[in-house]
């Protein structure tokens, strides 16, 4: 819940005039690492660790688009919620059948979406849709949807950074979006650009209500999430090599009748190779 609502803030794109240069038939991976604490109240603690891995192909090249295959090839988790710890690695056969296992529908399946080249916008193929899934069929589930085929379309969107046509060191500008649970508000900064290199910093605020499910309980979250993001991009080809956030969470729990303070902080490095 936490990690999905950071990975969306940073998802965010821009419509600019720059281009994103991809090649038929290159290939990329990503490795995500996320740190996370969390204090929901009454009780529920949450530490979590998680790696994973990504697999992209560039399909096809069309006037305005790419279409790109994407893999999650790896993932390992290590958490602790409520003084229960789980672990799962996607290299063991037998964490397939544990409950982070069974929300890994879609582990070494590839998946196909579609990057506009000048947005940077991800729209996954109408195909490879997710079913919806049924509300207690899973108690867990909720809380390690963002950790499944959610990540994989949020990872390939950060691949890409496309800086606004004239923007130089030093400056900045401001962007935002709303949705009916999420308010983002976000500040660029250029800090240094050096052989095509940029490194751009992003401060960003997003205001959330949110409703879940947890253990077949309804849940509702209310937070303000600030984040400090640092991204490294070649600014000829749009193409991000390093992205790092952290962020800090504060907001309130509602579960039952009674409402409890949250807080929250999370780091997630996100490293790309080409």
């Amino acid at each position: 819940m936490f990690a999905a609502i950071i990975f969306s803030m940073n998802s965010f794109c821009q419509k600019n005039n720059g281009q994103i240069v991809l090649n038929k038939g290159q290939k990329f991976t990503v490795k995500n690492t996320m740190s996370q604490e969390a204090d929901m109240g009454m009780g529920m603690e949450m530490k979590n660790f998680t790696t994973s891995q990504t697999s992209y192909i560039v399909l096809d090249v069309a006037d305005k688009n790419y279409s790109i295959s994407s893999t999650l090839t790896g993932m390992k988790v290590s958490m602790d919620f409520m003084g229960q710890q789980t672990t799962y690695d996607s290299d063991l056969k037998s964490d397939s059948a544990s409950e982070i296992g069974k929300s890994m529908r879609d582990l070494n399946t590839p998946d196909t979406v579609s990057v506009d080249k000048y947005t940077g916008t991800v729209i996954a193929d109408a195909k490879t849709v997710t079913e919806p899934k049924e509300a207690d069929s899973n108690p867990m589930e909720n809380l390690f949807e963002s950790l499944g085929d959610n990540n994989k379309n949020v990872s390939i969107s950060e691949a890409f950074f496309i800086i606004p046509a004239g923007k130089k060191t030093g400056d900045s500008w401001i962007d935002s979006s709303s949705t009916k649970d999420i308010k983002t508000l976000k500040t660029y900064t250029i800090k240094s650009i050096a052989k095509n290199i940029a490194t751009v910093n992003i401060i960003g605020t997003v205001v959330s209500n949110i409703q879940t499910e947890v253990q077949g309980l309804q849940v509702n979250v209310s937070m303000t999430t600030k984040t400090d993001s640092e991204v490294i991009t070649d600014t000829k080809t749009s193409l991000v090599t390093r992205r790092t956030t952290k962020a800090d969470i504060n907001g309130n729990l509602e579960l039952m009748g009674q409402a409890a303070p949250v807080t929250g902080k999370a780091t997630i490095t996100s490293v790309y190779e080409y």
